[in-house]
Parts: C-alpha cells; structure tokens; sequence
C-alpha cells in the first residue's frame, strides 16, 4: 500500500491540485524505460543485448554483419558486466553498417534493425497470448489495444491523461489539465499512440527534434522525446526519409557526445526549459542517466533565483531498493523529492491515489461541510471519474471495440510548444 501521508506525496499532492485549478504551474511528466517495459518493449541495456544476439540473423558475409560471430558472447558478458555500455554496442552497429553496406546489398538499415529489436518482442509477447494483429492498425490509423494489456502502468498514466470527462453527448475524454507536456528518453512511442486509441481522437504529438511542429495544436499534449523516435506505425525502408524527419536518434556514444556539446541543441533546450517551465513528475526513470541529472542540475540552479510559491518543484517515484535508497540522497542534491513504492506494480495505485487523494484535513472539512459546491463529495466525484476512464482503458487493452472511430482531426487554433 502507498503511504498517502508521507511527506514527499502531501508536497505532490499540493502542487498537483495548484496545477489542476490553474493556480501554479502544469506537471510535466517525465517517463523512462520503467513505463514500456511491460509492454515488451526493452530498456537500454535489453536494447543492446537484442542487437547483439539478432546480429547473426544476417546471412551474408560476415564483414556485413552488425557484430562478427565470434564477438557476439564476450559482447553480452561485458553488457552484462558492465565493462561495455549500451551506446557503444549501438555504435559499432552504425558504424559496421555504414562500412559494409557495399559488401553486401542485404545488410539492413539501422533504423529498421533498430525497429525490430525495439519491437519484435511485443509482437511476440502478444502472439503467446492469441493476438496476432499488427501493432498497428492501418485501416483505422490507430494502435492495437491489446499492446496495453500487460502494462498497468502505461494504463494508469493514461488514465491520469485523461482523467477529465466530458458530458456532451457520447462518451468522451478530455486531457486533464493538470499536465502540460511531457518528457521521455524512451524511443518508443507507445504512451501518445495508447493516449490517442483511448482517447479516440489525437491527444499526444510526439516531438523529436527541432522544427518539426511549431505549434501543438489545442486539446493535444507534447511528448518530447529528447533522444528521439521511432513510432510503432512505421516499419520499412519506403518511409525511412519520413522517419529521419520526424526524429533524429541519439543512440550510439557519437551521438550523446553531439548532444552534451551543443547547448543549443534539441535535447538540451528542450529539457532544461520543460525542468524551468514545469514541475515535473519522473516514473518509470531510473533516475541514474547524467543527462537528466544535468538539465535537473541547471534547473535548481535556475530555481533558487525565483519565487517559491513559483517554483518548479520534481518528484521521482522510485522503487524501495538498497541502492535506489543511496540514489535518493544523490537526488536530494538536485532538489528532487523521492516518492518510495514497494514495488513497481504500486505505482498504478499511487497515480489514482494522486488524482483522488484527500489529506486528514480535507476529510475533516469533508466531514463538517457533508458537501461541495457542486452538492456531491469531492473525494467520490474524483473517484468516480478515476474509475471510468480507467475501465474504459482497459476495455481497450483487452481488445474490445468501443463502437467509435477514432477522430483524428487537427484543430485550427495552436498553443506554443516548450521551445517557444
């Protein structure tokens, strides 16, 4: 069970209701590996170790392969002894390809073998539990339900999306406005591609690199993935251009050392001012990347200079391990407030309990007033609302049709995106 009254969760709570009503700034949510794993998709190291181990599937000259044969085992000994890192492993597929493609004609893209090894394994997962539709729905331009059905995270934070219903006619979810934008380092896309099935219209705009989108349009939330995208919609060498204008990958060493020296970079801009201009609210991050240490560096150096009521404020839900509890106090240093849960499958309880939570003196008052403004308990009219979108997510995870196509419409009127 999620201790509610804890300190670090009352601080959460407090500045969660200011940005609900409009009286301090929005949440941004910063997402990690933590939150598409379930679905099947691999974090970092998964990653790297899938390159290595699909590497042979090449049948061509051995030079054309993405690893040789005989480096596949002492490369997944040093991932998993840490002596090689991820980006390296990612750097050596780049590089090996870009080398030998003339070798051999066969030898793939890196954005494809990226694709599959990012991917391949939901698909997989799904077919052991008798779905055996694409991920994703050409016909209907829009995600697979099903590829939600493991991941009760994925669903909450959904659900905590769109926790704001409207009541016109026929069922309809709106963005909770509590949260302004969103920050990833996860190269999937499955978080805005589930937001819009749920939501059935559009709800999320991924963006992976400057110039993309100048404007997000209203009723959409950014998703700003800092090291860019590849989308579960895109597979083939006929959209290849498409997908590089979308996005700009940073996945080999070479490209986080591109990142860290241009200031003025995508990654860099967008980060420290999404850590200026929101609170923020880390799940599924390991809270370990020096990246996101760095920005969060810049942003509470940036915070001491402002007004308290003001101030961006960051809170990382972590999962209660002997090192995440030496990590909590590195944090400390950066100003970021640790959310402790058991156990990773507490976070789902933790997110409603954020959206319908009532402090001891709210419940007095509760008690004492027996109703709100709107003549019902505030605490069960949000409780109620929690309730409905979050079957209504699950409906879809498990493959049922809600009876409505999505609509995928862009509206005329714009807000400004975080670099504006």
């Amino acid at each position: 069970m999620v201790d509610t009254e804890k300190k670090a969760f009352i601080g959460l709570r407090k500045v969660y209701e200011k940005a609900r009503s409009g009286k301090g700034p929005q949440f941004g949510l910063v997402t990690g590996a933590g939150v598409s794993v379930a679905s099947g998709i691999p974090n970092f190291v998964g990653l790297a170790q899938t390159l290595v181990e699909e590497s042979q599937t090449n049948k061509g000259h051995e030079e054309s392969q993405t690893i040789p044969g005989h480096l596949v085992k002492p490369c997944l000994e040093s991932l998993a002894n840490g002596k090689i890192s991820p980006e390296e492993i990612l750097l050596i597929t780049k590089h090996r390809l870009e080398k030998h493609r003339e070798i051999d004609e066969r030898t793939k893209d890196f954005l494809i073998i990226l694709w599959e090894a990012l991917y391949g394994n939901t698909k997989r997962k799904l077919e052991t539990l008798g779905h055996d539709e694409p991920l994703w729905n050409n016909r209907n331009n829009w995600l697979y339900g099903p590829v939600l059905k493991c991941n009760r995270t994925l669903q909450a934070l959904i659900t905590l999306c769109l926790g704001t219903k409207s009541t016109r006619a026929g069922t309809r979810y709106e963005l909770n406005p509590a949260f302004g934008a969103v920050l990833t380092t996860n190269y999937d896309n499955l978080f805005e591609a589930g937001l819009s099935r749920c939501a059935r219209r559009k709800r999320a705009e991924p963006v992976g690199r400057h110039g993309t989108i100048k404007k997000i349009p209203d009723g959409r939330i950014p998703v700003y993935h800092i090291h860019g995208y590849l989308g579960v919609n895109w597979k083939g060498d006929i959209r290849i251009d498409e997908a590089n204008k979308a996005s700009t990958l940073i996945a080999s060493s070479h490209d986080y050392y591109d990142s860290f020296y241009d200031p003025l970079g995508f990654a860099s801009s967008t980060a420290i001012t999404f850590f200026n201009r929101y609170h923020a609210l880390f799940v599924g991050c390991s809270m370990n990347d020096q990246n996101l240490l760095r920005y969060l560096y810049h942003a509470w150096k940036t915070a001491k200079s402002q007004d308290e009521d003001r101030r961006p404020r960051q809170f990382a839900v972590l999962e209660r391990t002997t090192s995440n509890l030496v990590r909590s106090e590195v944090l400390m240093c950066y100003g970021v407030n640790v959310i402790w849960v058991e156990d990773h499958d507490q976070i789902p309880e933790l997110l409603r309990n954020l959206y319908v939570y009532e402090s001891a003196n709210q419940k007095k008052k509760s008690a004492a007033a027996g109703v709100d403004s709107s003549g019902e308990n505030q605490f069960e009219r949000l409780s109620d609302v929690w309730d409905s979108a979050a079957r209504h997510v699950a409906r879809i995870a498990s493959g049922e049709t809600t009876g409505q196509k999505p609509n995928y419409r862009s509206t005329a009127r714009g807000k400004r995106s975080v670099k504006s």
